[in-house]
């Protein structure tokens, strides 16, 4: 178990270690660790996935400074439509139009 920790949960999930906790083999008709006696019945992927939190959250707790602030509520943001330049748009009115002919969401060159 100790080489768990210097490796990511995903990598533990795809390698053959999270198999001989859950997978029945063929060969020896049970999961190999239930056949060594280290747990009584196969594990479930979410049991699995929780006792490696557990181990993860008693391992590497989070250290955070004392005078540490949690963000309550991000600001967000409209999204903003970008200007399209003048000579992409034939309406446009061309380079440098006076202003009372000119178009909104169009870039023009001042």
């Amino acid at each position: 178990m100790c080489g768990l920790l210097h490796s990511s949960f995903r990598g533990f999930c795809s390698s053959a270690k999270s198999c001989n906790f859950v997978r029945k083999h063929q060969t020896i008709k049970a999961a190999p660790a239930v056949a060594a006696g280290v747990i009584d019945q196969p594990m479930k992927q979410d049991e699995l996935i929780a006792l490696f939190d557990e181990f993860l959250a008693m391992t590497r707790p989070v250290n955070r400074p004392p005078r540490y602030k949690q963000r309550s509520n991000r600001e967000t943001y409209a999204p903003q439509t970008p200007l399209i330049p003048w000579y992409l748009d034939p309406e446009s009115g061309g380079r440098n139009p006076a202003p009372e002919d000119r178009k909104t969401g169009i870039r023009y060159e001042e």
